[in-house]
């Protein structure tokens, strides 16, 4: 689903798009300083959260590759992705995918054009982000 480029320039001049109107939207600082991390690492030229499930399949950076998805029921295939559309960086809390950050890089790629180290970088990013609102989603649980 493409969502309106708005919100916050960050210092590298990247745009990040917000995706408040999403109805799985989960509102965090947290969610959106990993989004501005991610522009300034990778030097992208947007980064978007968007909450599960997803309207559109796009290429998945996983650990040490990046997976083109088979089509699936009740999404957009794969075959009508551009560069433009960006690739997807999963958000999981124990396992779960919850969202995903949409990356728009400054050349056209499936992902595979970013640095292997940028990639597992971009990962690493994500799973703090994870980490952190796994604690906030347990936060008064108890077993």
């Amino acid at each position: 689903m493409a969502l309106p480029v708005t919100g916050p320039v960050v210092s590298n001049e990247a745009i990040v798009r917000t995706t408040s109107e999403h109805p799985n939207f989960v509102p965090s600082a947290t969610v959106e300083s990993t989004r501005t991390r991610l522009c300034a690492a990778l030097d992208l030229v947007s980064c978007a959260f968007e909450a599960w499930p997803f309207d559109a399949l796009l290429p998945r950076v996983e650990r040490g590759r990046v997976v083109i998805p088979a089509d699936e029921i009740g999404a957009r295939s794969y075959r009508a992705w551009v560069p433009a559309d960006g690739i997807e960086l999963p958000l999981r809390v124990n396992a779960l995918q919850i969202g995903r950050f949409v990356l728009v890089a400054r050349i056209a790629t499936t992902g595979v054009a970013l640095p292997a180290t940028d990639r597992e970088r971009a990962l690493d990013i994500a799973e703090a982000c994870a980490a952190s609102l796994s604690d906030r989603f347990t936060e008064g649980a108890s077993s």
